[in-house]
């Protein structure tokens, strides 16, 4: 009989110890197998769990939130420290007040309390990460000073033949068909992946298409097409194949160059509505004006088509004249002046009748077709004028035949 109550007594003792440790009292701090730790501010009722864990409510009108936290102590109506200064505190906050309509998962290094926001969903239902204001549904925010690093990582584990991560766009409720449009990295069996860029056809229920595509071993792109072969860029299908636009109006440039040289060749639109100019080393070569005058080796192709500054070759040119040939010099009604009045003109001016002059040329160059017309034309006439001496030629042997002849 001794022996039981001495047992009861123990555990009734031991029992008391144990119950000694929960304390709910009516206010005030609360605890659960803890103590509340030295440093806990008067008034800031929480409810204190093992390893420095609690509940601490916010009650204030503007800030009603209940916290779930680790290793924070609240000194004051703004001030916050640690239990023990060595290691981080987190805080887990739910509230319902005008300030704190959120759900926020927060932390702070050791040694100084700057507590930083983690995780965040706010009462327009946008969710921040890293971020305490996000400004749309879904906010990433890393602040990182030098260089970015990684902020969003998408993974499938298996990686072997056929496995894949896919984003998925879609503008409507698409139930079960295909969604609007889809990015997917594709494992290409050489520790790589190729990337697809896809988008739906005009129906409902309409597959996706590969609108682009880059090979992830050489980096090559497709356009409408995944056989890039060897080369860098590759276009399938009609239609436009290319549009660069500058909306400013300013100038655009496709440069072309060298791993490690400066430019070489540049296609250059200089204030798209007025030219487009092709150079080499920065140079502008060739122009096509707005007018579709095409200048080589100058800016101002002046009132001509093409203007060339410099020499050309070119093993043949058709140049087709709006104006009549020079055969009517061989119609009956052609005038053709006489020799006398030829050489008065030519004393006169220096020059052929109908030719340009020297001074001309000079200023206004030489107009090919209408010069060989000229040219054709003094032939035809120079011809005349050997038929028309060739027959007083005639004429005057005839008459030497006549004349008598004189005795040896």
């Amino acid at each position: 009989m001794k022996k039981l109550s001495f047992l009861l007594l123990t555990g009734l003792v031991t029992g008391l110890a144990s119950y000694a440790q929960n304390n709910f009292p009516s206010s005030g701090d609360a605890k659960i197998n803890a103590v509340v730790p030295t440093g806990h501010g008067g008034g800031y009722n929480a409810l204190w769990m093992p390893n420095g864990t609690a509940l601490m409510p916010e009650n204030g009108s503007a800030y009603a939130l209940i916290s779930l936290t680790t290793n924070i102590l609240r000194t004051s109506s703004n001030g916050w420290s640690f239990i023990d200064p060595n290691l981080p505190a987190w805080r887990v906050g739910l509230g319902h007040g005008p300030l704190t309509d959120w759900f926020v998962v927060s932390r702070s290094n050791p040694t100084t309390f700057s507590e930083k926001t983690l995780f965040k969903i706010n009462n327009a239902g946008n969710v921040g990460i890293g971020t305490s204001t996000p400004k749309s549904l879904l906010e990433i925010r890393k602040d990182v000073q030098s260089g970015q690093g990684p902020v969003l990582e998408l993974t499938n584990g298996m990686g072997q033949s056929g496995a894949s991560t896919e984003i998925f766009f879609s503008t409507y409720d698409r139930g079960t068909t295909a969604p609007t449009a889809r990015i997917k990295a594709a494992d290409n069996q050489a520790w790589g992946a190729n990337l697809y860029f896809d988008t739906k056809g005009n129906d409902l229920n309409a597959p996706l298409y590969t609108r682009m595509f880059i090979d992830g071993a050489s980096g090559n792109v497709g356009i409408g097409t995944t056989n890039t072969g060897s080369s860098k860029f590759t276009v399938a299908g009609s239609g436009v194949v290319q549009n660069l636009s500058n909306m400013s109006d300013q100038d655009l440039n496709v440069k072309l160059s060298s791993p490690g040289a400066a430019d070489k060749y540049a296609l250059i639109a200089p204030s798209m509505s007025t030219n487009l100019a092709l150079g080499v080393g920065g140079v502008e070569k060739m122009r096509i004006t707005s007018s579709g005058s095409v200048v080589i080796g100058a800016t101002d192709p002046k009132s001509y088509k093409l203007a060339v500054a410099g020499s050309a070759v070119a093993e043949e040119v058709n140049v087709r004249l709006k104006s009549e040939w020079a055969d009517y010099v061989f119609k009956p009604t052609y005038r053709l002046p006489s020799l006398t009045q030829v050489k008065s003109y030519i004393d006169e001016n220096k020059h052929l009748p109908d030719m340009p002059s020297a001074k001309e040329v000079a200023k206004e160059g030489v107009n090919l077709g209408e010069m060989v017309k000229l040219q054709t034309q003094k032939i035809e006439e120079l011809t005349l004028y050997l038929i028309q001496q060739q027959k007083e030629i005639q004429q005057l042997k005839k008459q030497m035949q006549k004349l008598p002849k004189k005795r040896k």
